[in-house]
């Protein structure tokens, strides 16, 4: 099924001009009409927009989550929930906390998702769909900690770099040999000539890229009749020697919405034949991701996933015999698989008779998680969650393992995927190797953990930015190389801060000038300067780790605003990268210098992997006139495009000795209380709290999202094995009936947060 999990690509669109001037019933409306349409990045704009004239309608900031939510901008989504539950409590859109609890899953914050899941249950009329999922999470939730705090190396994860993932949406990477990989990328449709771009269409196509020794080559779209210059097609995957193939084709049943069909084809002279819809399909529904593979009683097997009537929920995996060239009918795959909510991507592993499949119903790190289950057919033990790093907090799914070597790939939006806006908005797809010889039980809460603090400092400095003047190094240069170093171009850059105000505040009322030299003023200082210190503090670091003979590899992206070509701007991007390269080079009378160009008498080298991304990752949103200088190079928007990032760290710490730390623990003695409202003004209670670690407990503050909730704490700091009590008090003029609040204790303590739930009765 090409649904907005497979397919989804955030669509650049300009903004209605004048869109000021239309009523907020308007702009609502056409909200409405691109959100029934799937264009959810559409309707989140008109119903900001709208907000923007009505900010006092909750239904506006409800949609405005909705639509955040379906295009996975997580926290935007999240606010807009929050904002209408603080506001409604729960009585016109009672799914609004349901809606938190899981955006919290998808932030990674599973402490508040658990509060928000056990608040969503405690609403009258606490039955249905919503509450059953919220249920399946929190009868687990045990599970989804120990899922979230385990260490244990299973494999190791790369994201697969430029050419073969971009900004829009790559998914569903199968290996048929040892130097190919096939996916489905969703691009923007071109011009015959190939000169431009058809306004917001996109195609989705299945591609190739070769294994060079370059790495993967650029990628190459299978030629027609697999292909399609006008129909949708993804999802492939092969038989055993590579003669046969599955995929889908999909149609439009809505401006961004899909139905599928699966396809087969086979090679036959060399080429493949014309593409065949086969008798599993069923009009009106989607049948699609197909999976074919061959078990061990020899039978042939097509797993995929469908919404035709007769299964347990939403998507459900199914799977059809293939036996003398015939598909017998299609059987559910069951219960134990199969749930109320949406199982996507089958992939059968016949080695260890597992079935891998995604799911957004099963307990989990958030959105769709991978999971296996042992079995074949319809005879299957309840499935168990992957864990990491195969999972995160955002969507993973299309997990599948080669037969080469065992390694492998799936598909996910998580943090780190590229993006045009958000960083949770689009599919990239990711490589896993396996590490077999490696296992960590989870560390339990009792124990010492062993911390490096060398890699603790390091990394608490990553992502490093470090930004640029426009066109800087050497301006209107095509030269790929530099002989700038950077602390000449960042002392150069902050000295035209005035300028910058002057240019970005030009043409504005008095009011808004202000308010826009104000903003530069914070860029330079939150971003510019701020990125330069971190820089000053990571050297001496890496200087520390170099000299204790280990080899460092450290990752930097370059980018560039959209300004100019792409060419121009990819050679931008490499000259910002030489600049710093040629800083940590020139730094401390050249102390670095030896271990960039591999002479360091102790063994020890830095090699830098410069990834040149130009403008390919800029906001689409950010100007490329020229002729519009304010906003194409001195508005805030195309300053920040303008930098390099160090994106990783990765050394052996040869010389790093490691030492143990158990730290403060916070432990209460209840962390779910009832208080009795009676017929005081107030009502109170008191509960302790212990620091049961080996150094001092640190309680940085308290909050709660209720007003009729009054925290207080008698002591803050706690050396260890000290107490202190913690008072709860109900403000009763605020609160007139029986209800369940949340306390959250944010603190130094190896758990960082606790929550107390505080039940209100009679």
């Amino acid at each position: 099924m090409m649904n907005r999990l497979t397919i989804f690509v955030l669509l650049m669109f300009s903004f209605l001009v004048g869109a000021k001037a239309q009523t907020a019933t308007e702009l609502e409306q056409w909200g409405d009409d691109a959100y029934k349409t799937g264009n959810y990045q559409s309707a989140w704009t008109f119903f900001n927009e709208a907000a923007r004239l009505d900010s006092t309608s909750l239904s506006l900031w409800y949609k405005m989550g909705e639509s955040a939510r379906e295009y996975y901008n997580y926290n935007n989504a999240f606010q807009c929930f929050r904002i209408v539950y603080e506001k409604d409590m729960g009585v016109q859109f009672p799914l609004a906390l349901f809606w938190m609890a899981e955006l919290s899953r998808n932030t990674g914050d599973y402490l508040m998702a658990r509060a928000y899941y056990s608040l969503f249950l405690e609403q009258p009329d606490g039955e249905g769909f919503f509450c059953d999922k919220a249920r399946e999470q929190l009868q687990h939730f045990d599970i989804i900690e120990q899922l979230v705090a385990d260490t244990s190396e299973k494999a190791s994860i790369e994201h697969i770099p430029l050419p073969v993932n971009t900004p829009f949406s790559e998914f569903g990477g199968v290996q048929l040999s040892d130097d190919r990989i096939y996916f489905t990328s969703v691009q923007p449709m071109l011009s015959d000539d190939g000169t431009g771009i058809l306004g917001n269409s996109f195609l989705s196509s299945v591609y190739y890229s070769d294994f060079t020794t370059r790495g993967l080559s650029r990628p190459v779209k299978i030629e027609e009749p697999i292909n399609s210059k006008s129909e949708h097609t993804a999802n492939i995957c092969f038989n055993e020697d590579g003669s046969e193939i599955w995929f889908n084709r999909c149609e439009m049943t809505g401006e961004y919405k899909y139905r599928c069909d699966i396809y087969n084809s086979k090679l036959e002279n060399n080429r493949w034949s014309k593409p065949e819809k086969i008798p599993v399909n069923v009009a009106g529904f989607t049948s699609t991701q197909p999976y074919f593979c061959i078990d061990t009683s020899g039978l042939g097997l097509l797993y995929f996933a469908s919404d035709r009537p007769g299964g347990m929920g939403q998507l459900d995996i199914w799977y059809s015999v293939l036996k003398d060239g015939k598909y017998n009918a299609p059987v559910n795959a069951g219960s134990i698989v199969n749930t109320q909510g949406n199982e996507i991507t089958p992939y059968y592993d016949t080695s260890e008779a597992k079935l891998y499949f995604s799911s957004d119903w099963y307990y989990g790190l958030g959105g769709y998680d991978i999971f296996f289950a042992p079995g074949a057919l319809s005879s299957w033990e309840p499935p168990q969650n992957a864990g990491k790093p195969f999972n995160s907090s955002a969507n993973d799914f299309f997990f599948n393992i080669n037969t080469v070597d065992r390694d492998g790939y799936f598909t996910s939006n998580r943090e780190g995927s590229y993006f045009f806006k958000g960083e949770t908005c689009c599919n990239d797809l990711y490589a896993f190797y396996r590490n077999p010889d490696i296992h960590i039980d989870t560390i339990p809460d009792d124990t010492l953990v062993v911390e490096n603090m060398l890699k603790r400092s390091i990394d608490n400095l990553l992502p490093l930015d470090l930004y640029f003047h426009n066109d800087i190094p050497d301006p209107r240069s095509r030269d790929s190389v530099t002989t700038s170093n950077y602390d000449e171009t960042y002392y150069a850059y902050t000295g035209m801060i005035d300028r910058y105000k002057k240019e970005y505040s030009k043409g504005l009322s008095t009011t808004e000038a202000e308010k826009a030299r104000d903003e530069i003023e914070i860029f330079f200082l939150a971003y510019v300067t701020a990125g330069f210190q971190d820089l000053l503090e990571l050297t001496p670091l890496m200087t520390a780790d170099l000299e204790a003979g280990s080899r460092v590899t450290i990752k930097i992206q370059g980018f560039t605003s959209p300004l100019t070509s792409t060419e121009y701007n990819i050679s931008l991007a490499k000259r910002r990268i030489g600049s710093v390269i040629n800083y940590l080079s020139k730094i401390d009378g050249g102390r670095l210098a030896p271990y960039i160009d591999g002479t360091a008498a102790n063994g020890g080298r830095l090699v830098v992997n410069a990834e040149p991304i130009g403008e390919a990752l800029s906001d689409p949103f950010v100007s490329d006139n020229p002729n519009d200088a304010r906003n194409s190079v001195y508005s805030i928007a195309a300053a920040r495009e303008r930098r390099i990032q160090i994106v990783s760290y990765e050394s052996d710490f040869a010389g790093q000795v490691s030492r143990q730390l158990q730290g403060p623990l916070l432990v209460m003695s209840a962390n779910d209380v009832k208080i009795s409202l009676a017929s005081e003004t107030q009502a109170c209670t008191t509960i302790t709290i212990t620091n049961t670690g080996d150094e001092t407990l640190e309680i940085t503050s308290l909050h709660s999202d209720q007003p009729w909730m009054i925290a207080s704490l008698k002591n803050q700091s706690l050396v260890p094995g000290n107490v202190t009590t913690l008072e709860i008090c109900i403000d009763r003029a605020l609160l007139k009936n029986p209800a369940l609040g949340i306390l959250v204790i944010e603190s130094n303590s190896r758990d960082k947060r606790s929550v107390v739930y505080v039940r209100v009765v009679h």
